[in-house]
């Protein structure tokens, strides 16, 4: 699911280092000045930086857009990042950013060579900066006018595994456009611009109204976890979305005033787990493909929660009380042998996976029972590629919950459960 084709506008360049700056230091003072200037830009509500060190630092002016990481390395800082996910008024303030951190550092961009697709950079013509985003927006309508009516459901800018199998038409930051909003663009121009400013959530260069409703709106879709928040960044964009509909006047209504009531409801209820709505926005609320160890995923609702074990080694996927596990493992059978069943899954009924390369899995049939939590129990079930070679992919997945009716959920689970090899990698035949 998704489309890497011809959106993608980037930005990328370095700077050599102060003498005798220290790299640590560096990092923070560049969190420092940037954090000074989004408070100048009237965007604080927006600024987030992470942790500085001697390596860099993470920062993100504008949530539905990704962060920018500044990376120290061999005496220099640079950066690299994709401004065609949130539009050109985005592109225009990363290099505004660069010059505030150019004076405040003391640290000179070499534009000169190169860097910066649009040439906004050296040019600052604004006019040939949108013109930029208006033939990103043109090639993908061509695009997608070309697939249709075969499109079927389709993500753009949006992270992996976001808006698996949950949208008719195309899934975007600004939540799901049908085929014909793109079609329609090629169709009568003189909605062009309108459907690129639409399509693009900060298309304005300086904030204004429609600035701060299109950044909610896409902020809700692409970065809130409907659910109380648990890390630093979680927190950060809920107090964003809070930010934003305090700041406007009238405050949402519909649907996107109708999310930020629940996510308030969330965030206080005294049960840790309440189950979101399903049909408000939000792609986090939506089934989301979530990554297992190894070329394994699994199809949620993307409120669970993800989490690494055993060095890295199991996958916990945790929502309530119900607890999700995935380790996987490589191993070697002699060609032409098949499928062997670990002993527990021999007599068990055997299944085909719906979704990515084709594989065999099956479940125990029975549960079982904890000693340890009375009223909980467990149930597993073996996933095998089919054989590349003398190569085999081995999946196990688990599942830890209360008891009543935990194998008819374990199914549904199961079932979400695909394989995702690299592309490079020889695929076997599917077998019926």
């Amino acid at each position: 699911m998704g489309w890497s084709g011809a959106v993608g506008l980037y930005v990328q360049c370095f700077a050599g280092l102060p003498e005798s700056s220290e790299p640590a230091a560096f990092s923070a003072a560049l969190a420092r000045c940037a954090a000074n200037w989004a408070e100048a830009r009237g965007i604080a509500a927006l600024f987030y930086a992470g942790k500085p060190s001697d390596t860099g630092v993470w920062v993100c002016f504008y949530p539905p857009g990704d962060g920018i990481g500044f990376t120290i390395a061999d005496g220099r800082v640079h950066f690299d990042a994709k401004t065609s996910i949130a539009g050109p008024g985005f592109h225009a303030a990363l290099i505004d950013l660069c010059d505030a951190l150019a004076r405040g550092l003391g640290i000179n961009w070499r534009w000169d060579v190169g860097g910066d697709e649009t040439g906004y950079a050296i040019s600052r013509n604004v006019a040939a900066l949108r013109d930029s985003f208006v033939e990103q927006f043109i090639a993908l309508c061509e695009y997608i006018a070309a697939q249709a009516p075969a499109l079927g459901a389709r993500a753009v800018n949006l992270q992996d595994g976001l808006a698996f199998n949950s949208a008719d038409g195309v899934a975007t930051p600004v939540g799901p456009l049908p085929v014909e909003f793109f079609t329609d663009a090629l169709a009568d121009r003189r909605h062009l611009i309108d459907k690129a400013a639409y399509f693009f959530p900060w298309w304005q260069i300086d904030p204004d109204q429609a600035f701060w409703e299109s950044t909610l709106r896409a902020t809700i879709w692409t970065e809130v976890e409907w659910r109380k928040a648990i890390t630093e960044w979680e927190r950060h964009v809920h107090a964003t979305v809070f930010a934003i509909d305090s700041l406007l006047k009238p405050p949402p209504g519909g649907v996107i005033g109708n999310a930020i009531a629940e996510l308030k409801q969330l965030n206080q209820s005294i049960d840790d787990y309440p189950l979101p709505r399903p049909d408000y926005p939000g792609w986090r609320r939506r089934e989301r493909a979530f990554f297992l160890p190894g070329p394994w995923r699994i199809n949620l609702p993307g409120y669970y929660i993800s989490d690494d074990e055993d060095d890295g080694g199991t996958t916990l996927l945790q929502f309530g009380v119900d607890e999700i596990r995935g380790s996987s493992w490589v191993i070697t059978v002699k060609p032409g042998n098949g499928i062997t069943w670990t002993k527990r899954f021999i007599a068990s009924p055997e299944y085909t996976t719906k979704w990515g390369t084709r594989c065999a899995y099956r479940l125990v049939t029975a549960p079982e029972l904890s000693d340890k939590w009375p009223g909980y129990a467990s149930v597993m079930a073996e996933f095998r590629s089919y054989q590349e070679g003398d190569r085999q992919h081995l999946l196990m997945v688990s599942l830890f919950g209360p008891s009543p009716g935990i194998l008819a959920r374990f199914e549904s689970i199961a079932s979400g459960v695909w394989f995702n090899p690299p592309r490079a990698a020889p695929v076997a035949p599917h077998l019926s």
